[in-house]
This record gives structure tokens, sequence and C-alpha cells, in this order.
């Protein structure tokens, strides 16, 4: 309880100047822990949505083992890993596993991401359904650093600013 008291009396604007946090009341939902059939936490798909038009200019974060043997990749939209990462060295071990519903995830972010210039769009896969996690437009509070450093920038050049207007058409 006093975590979550602790939780409810930060404004979360303050810690990183994430403008979208700063007018927003605290409150404090439980989510259903998801776990597949063999009673495995869920991984997390993380897609980063800069382009509508050329789905290959999107990547997508997969965070496997989270409590056990943490990792993260980053893979293109063909499912090979991609040369960057966020802090984290490239993992050289085996790539996770391409859920078997995964055009349908990518279909659900792009729909979910359309009226943004850049979201990212956390969904999970529970024995083939689907389950959305979060929209967040500051991804790692925009603080994480990429590895190689010169992605920062060739990520930043994807991110094409429209008005909302264009958005909607």
């Amino acid at each position: 309880m006093q975590k979550l008291q602790s939780h409810l009396n930060t404004n979360y604007y303050y810690l990183s100047r994430e403008w979208h946090y700063k007018d927003i009341k605290p409150k404090i939902f439980a989510e259903e822990l998801l776990k597949d059939k063999n009673e495995k936490l869920a991984d997390t798909y993380k897609f980063h949505i800069f382009d509508h038009e050329k789905i290959e200019n999107n990547y997508i974060q997969v965070t496997t083992d989270r409590f056990n043997n943490y990792q993260r990749f980053i893979m293109n939209t063909n499912w090979s890993i991609a040369p960057f990462n966020f802090v984290y060295d490239i993992p050289q071990n085996t790539l996770p596993k391409k859920p078997s519903n995964f055009k349908e995830m990518l279909n659900i972010s792009l729909k979910l991401s359309r009226l943004f210039d850049y979201v990212r769009v956390d969904l999970y896969s529970i024995n083939d359904q689907i389950y959305i996690g979060e929209l967040t437009f500051t991804h790692g509070a925009a603080g994480e650093k990429l590895n190689p450093e010169f992605w920062d920038k060739k990520l930043g050049e994807l991110w094409n600013l429209r008005i909302l207007s264009d958005a909607t058409k």
C-alpha cells in the first residue's frame, strides 16, 4: 500500500519531463497477469511505429523472460534482428520465436498508431490471443540510449511530423 500511495503522490512529469503526464490525475488500476498455458509470463512485443506507408521503417522490440533471463531484441518487420538495440547489447543467442499471429499484431499496431507521428504500441500474444498493453509516446522516458549511437539519428529521420488533419485522412 505504501508503494501505491507513493505512486499516487508522484507527478511523473517532474521525473522525466514527459509533458503528456503533467496534468493527469494519478490513478491505480490492476491488470491481469498474462501467462501462457505453461504458466510462463508473456513476452512483450513493443511495436515502434514510425511509418504507415513503408512498413519496413518500423521495428519490434521483443522482451523475453522478464524476471529470469531478461533479454531484449529489436526485430525488423521481416523478423530479422535489427542492427541496433536500446541500452543493451544486441543478443547473440537464439532469436525470439515469431508469434504465429504476428501479421495480425502488426496490423493492430498500425491501426492503433494511425493518428500519431510516432508511438510505441505494446502487445502480448498468449495462446494466439492478442492483448493490448499500452501506447507510449516517449519510449524509455525518451532517455534510453541506442547501441550503436548513430541509430539515434537514423530513427529520428524516420519520424516525420505531420499535422493532425493529415493523420485523419
